[in-house]
């Protein structure tokens, strides 16, 4: 849809800050609208990416923290039991993650007749 208002107002508002912008005042358009969703999909998309990779890289600083320290536990009176005990422990968790699932199972189509 076309603005109402003046071009006098349009060009007071002072320049363009983005695309969006740019797009509405050289059409002279109220705003347009299948940018505004692409963008917003968009942004979703990034934030998600954004998510990933923050979980990536604390994995990685958790991982590399870990094997630092390995030597250092070694050495020690109680290295072994330091490692073993934590080491036990995250086998543990990774089972329980493993044999406990989230959310409701969806029903076998072979069973329903």
């Amino acid at each position: 849809t076309r603005t109402r208002q003046t071009p006098e107002y349009i060009n007071a508002l002072g320049p363009a800050t983005g695309f969006c912008d740019e797009t509405v005042r050289k059409r002279n358009m109220v705003i347009a609208g299948l940018i505004v969703v692409i963008h917003k999909l968009t942004t979703s998309m990034r934030a998600r990416r954004r998510a990933r990779r923050r979980k990536a890289d604390m994995t990685a600083v958790g991982v590399t923290a870990a094997l630092a320290l390995l030597p250092a536990l070694a050495k020690s009176k109680g290295g072994l039991g330091t490692l073993l005990a934590p080491a036990i422990a995250l086998a543990a968790y990774a089972i329980y993650r493993e044999n406990v699932k989230a959310g409701p199972r969806e029903k076998d189509r072979s069973e329903t007749p």
